[in-house]
């Protein structure tokens, strides 16, 4: 995504504009260096390269798929600080919390080693699903 002046009166940035480059298999938008697709997109056809955006936050959107899935949290996480005052926090070594379903829905990151990952990233829970 890029911004443009306005068609109408020229005011600077206005027009959100993105030609989804990484669904193309040639340079589409007409500035040579802009990129409007998405940041891991390492084809040729970026002129920025390609920047995951798990190289920022250390999780990555991998899942596009209607999906009502449970998130599950081991008792190996439960004494982290971000579970503190919640049932999470109660669970005995060897049980799991098991949320509702639906909490993993349409749209889900996970956290993929692909060579961009920072160091330190800390997991709070971890669910397994097939067939993603």
């Amino acid at each position: 995504v890029r911004w443009e002046d306005s068609p109408l009166d020229d005011k600077p940035y206005r027009t959100m504009v993105c030609y989804k480059e990484s669904q193309s298999n040639e340079k589409i938008d007409p500035l040579s260096g802009s990129w409007t697709g998405t940041f891991r997109d390492g084809r040729s056809i970026n002129p920025r390269g390609a920047m995951p955006e798990n190289a920022l936050m250390g999780t990555i959107f991998t899942v596009n798929a209607q999906r009502l899935d449970s998130l599950v949290v081991p008792s190996a996480y439960s004494k982290l600080r971000f579970w503190r005052n919640t049932s999470i926090a109660e669970l005995s070594e060897g049980d799991q919390y098991v949320s509702v379903k639906g909490v993993l829905g349409h749209e889900w990151d996970e956290d993929l080693d692909n060579g961009y990952r920072p160091e330190g990233l800390i997991h709070l829970s971890e669910t397994w699903v097939d067939n993603v």
